[in-house]
């Protein structure tokens, strides 16, 4: 019977690193859990790839946050490998490190103590010492542990969604990475970075996880992400020097958007399979707010016409008045066009700056809020660059208007290159787009002062950045970068540095 076990598990195994594909382990895989974890590591110990190293190890966190293996399995099945090290070297010289880089890696993810590593080590006989050695130089950096990076490149993705309000580039960036098997740690990554930004970005932070759920990360890797984050909430609130409650209140806030788009399953949100207070108390909000938002929502989802227009009356309720994204642009766009087409009416009148206060009004709610003003200065570029020429009318109309804002103080200029890096970033890849107007509106903000030198330079860096593994294409790939990029380089290379407002 051991056998027979072994033989499906090592074929799970196997499986898993084919398709990355949880379904792929069968009942009787995970009948015996501890020896799961060790056949786990003992393959992982045993290959020459490193990305199967990488994709053997994180498997058990994945199956641990899930609910599927428990911390006594995993304590288990790494001293059962340990316990086997002198073996395991006999067929891999380099066993030795690759088990002492995987264990590392598990006590990062937290889910197994480094004083159980340690002591577990003991098993390992003559190479206890060596191994846990090596343990120690991968989680204080002597020895690269590609978690670290991984962590660190998912986090550079989440907030260049929150700079570029694009989903396009979240997409992007994961699929970048070539990582699918730290897929948990996008979503992490989103739960972590909503403890500490404003509400209204919380409601972005949840929008892009659902939107992911499915087509970037499959349901499991949402549930061990979410799982993830409240573990480590309480570490997260320290690091990030927030409050615990604020902490759980954030936390609570996209796990009960999660719950109502369906991206997580009632079981895996309930307060009783918490792993702490802590994380029973995030629970325990985030179902209050979810029902609360279903009895509000009641009417509406009731005569909503599909299953999705009634999560979507929900999501609605949950968060009151802070809207999503495409909500935000859809306003933004309508409020630009207007003042298009007034300034449009005013230079026929023979006052090309008549309509500036009236549409300066009609902006007045998204301009109340930094985040909503950044996504009107980037639907402007957006306005400008789909001008027919650097010369159209429309792009000296929102060219005045940006400027009469920033100068009325009714737009931070700050708020202003954000929405124009914003712009650029989701713009730069589209190696056919001719970038005239959006150009011409940046060099005019520049020279007023609007937009200062740095935040020119610092959006080219951005560009630069988003633009150098790509490969370019078509009949307007001449020279290195997209146009956008190439316009962008000569314009902060010919202005001079001039001063912010």
């Amino acid at each position: 019977m051991a056998a027979s076990v072994k033989a499906q598990t090592l074929v799970s195994l196997r499986e898993y690193v084919a398709a990355l594909d949880v379904c792929a382990f069968s009942a009787g895989s995970l009948a015996e859990p501890a020896e799961l974890v060790k056949y786990a590591l003992e393959e992982a110990a045993l290959t020459a790839s490193d990305q199967a190293r990488e994709v053997l190890t994180s498997l058990i966190p994945v199956l641990f946050f899930t609910g599927k293996l428990s911390l006594s399995a995993i304590k288990e099945g790494a001293a059962l490998a340990a316990g086997r090290l002198a073996d395991l070297t006999l067929d891999a010289p380099d066993a030795a490190d690759h088990l002492a880089f995987s264990l590392a890696w598990l006590v990062l993810e937290r889910v197994l103590p480094e004083e159980d590593v340690l002591a577990g080590g003991a098993a390992a006989g003559s190479g206890a010492s060596s191994l846990n050695t090596r343990v120690e130089e991968y989680l204080t950096g002597s020895a690269p542990l590609p978690l670290y990076q991984l962590r660190r490149a998912y986090a550079e993705v989440v907030d260049v969604f929150l700079r570029s309000f694009d989903f396009g580039s979240l997409a992007h960036g994961v699929a970048e990475m070539h990582a699918r098997h730290a897929n948990p740690q996008l979503v992490r990554k989103l739960l972590q970075r909503a403890v500490s930004v404003p509400r209204a970005q919380q409601r972005w932070l949840a929008d892009a996880l659902v939107a992911a759920a499915g087509k970037l990360v499959s349901h499991t890797d949402v549930e061990a992400g979410v799982r993830a984050f409240l573990f480590e909430i309480a570490a997260i609130a320290r690091e990030q020097d927030v409050p615990l409650a604020a902490a759980e209140a954030a936390g609570a806030a996209v796990i009960a958007h999660a719950a109502a788009a369906g991206v997580l399953s009632p079981a895996s949100v309930s307060p009783s399979s918490a792993p702490h207070g802590a994380a029973a108390s995030c629970l325990s909000l985030a179902g209050a707010n979810f029902s609360a938002a279903r009895a509000a929502a009641e009417g509406a989802s009731a005569s909503a016409e599909s299953p999705a227009a009634a999560s979507d009356a929900v999501i609605s309720a949950l968060w009151g008045g802070d809207l999503s994204i495409a909500a935000i642009t859809e306003q933004a766009d309508a409020v630009t066009a207007r003042a298009v087409a007034a300034a449009a009416a005013s230079a026929a009148a023979g006052d090309a700056d008549e309509h500036l206060e009236e549409t300066a009004a009609a902006a007045g709610a998204l301009l109340a809020q930094p985040s909503h003003a950044r996504i009107l200065a980037a639907c402007c570029f957006k306005a400008a660059h789909a001008a027919a020429s650097a010369d159209a009318p429309a792009v000296g109309a929102v060219s005045r208007w940006l400027i009469f804002l920033a100068n009325t103080r009714r737009i931070a200029p700050a708020d202003v290159a954000a929405g124009a890096r914003a712009f650029c970033v989701r713009t730069s890849t589209l190696a056919a787009a001719e970038p005239a107007g959006a150009l011409r509106l940046l060099e005019a903000l520049c020279r007023c002062g609007v937009l200062p030198h740095a935040a020119l330079a610092e959006i080219v860096r951005e560009v630069e950045d988003s633009t150098e593994d790509e490969e370019e294409v078509g009949p307007h790939a001449a020279g290195p970068g997209t146009p956008l990029e190439r316009g962008l380089v000569a314009l902060r290379d010919s202005l001079p540095r001039v001063r912010a407002l």
